[in-house]
Parts: structure tokens; C-alpha cells; sequence
């Protein structure tokens, strides 16, 4: 009779004491609050540098041939934004994410500006001027 006392007691503390599921500490998972990573302002300027570095790579791979660099085209700034990169070059922009919110950056003003300083007819004088605008 004890066993089966014992038994039933044991089956019954299986069955009601595992509704709830607890992580390694012991707090209730449903209680549990996301951990969100305050960056410090090195490693966020860091995470704009970066991006900045991907739009001139970008900017080179567009601007950075014969048609631009041997002359001939106009002293002024040309640029080409995020959504014209992803749209007309198929590049990928989903780095462009501002580091303190997780928003991605504004598509149309986040852009790779070509500064023509000056241009004869062999050879063009540029810059590269990285644009990020994220809210």
C-alpha cells in the first residue's frame, strides 16, 4: 500500500511540476527580458567607419573605369544612394544598419557621392565622399 501511495505521490509531482520551464538560473523563461548590447560610442563610430568603407568600395566599383577616370565628364559631384546600389547593381546593403537603434539607414540619403575635381580629356580628378544617414 506504501509503495503505491508513494508511487502515485511521485507520478503526480512529474506530471504538475514541469508546466513551467526554468533556465540554468532558475528564472522562469516567460519572465525573461531580451538582452540588448549597449554599445559604447568607439565601438558605434566604429560600426560607421565600416560602412563607410563599404561605400567607397562601392563607389570604386562603380565610378573607378574608363568612362569616368580617362576624362571627359563634368566638375561636379555625381552619386549613386543605398536603394540605386541594391536596385540597379544587385549589391548587398544590408550592413547599413544604424548601430543604436537596428533600423536600417535611409535608403535614398545614404549614398556614395564621385567629387570631379577637375577632368581633360585622358584623365579625371576624383574623390570619394561616403555619405550615412541613419535615424
Amino acid at each position: 500500500m506504501k509503495k503505491g501511495l508513494l508511487i502515485s505521490l511521485v507520478c503526480i509531482l512529474l506530471i504538475t511540476g514541469c508546466n513551467e520551464k526554468t533556465n540554468n538560473n532558475g528564472d522562469k523563461d516567460k519572465n525573461k527580458t531580451p538582452v540588448v548590447k549597449k554599445l559604447t560610442q568607439e565601438e558605434i563610430n566604429l560600426k560607421y567607419d565600416e560602412m563607410k568603407s563599404k561605400l567607397i568600395e562601392y563607389g570604386k566599383l562603380i565610378y573607378e573605369n574608363d568612362t569616368w577616370t580617362k576624362g571627359n565628364v563634368q566638375v561636379m559631384t555625381y552619386h549613386m544612394s543605398l536603394k540605386e546600389m541594391q536596385d540597379i547593381n544587385k549589391y548587398d546593403i544590408s550592413m547599413f544598419i544604424n548601430p543604436e537603434t537596428g533600423k536600417q539607414c535611409d535608403l535614398e540619403k545614404t549614398k556614395i557621392e564621385f567629387v570631379v575635381k577637375s577632368s581633360t580629356s585622358t584623365k579625371t580628378e576624383y574623390s570619394f565622399n561616403p555619405v550615412v544617414v541613419c535615424e
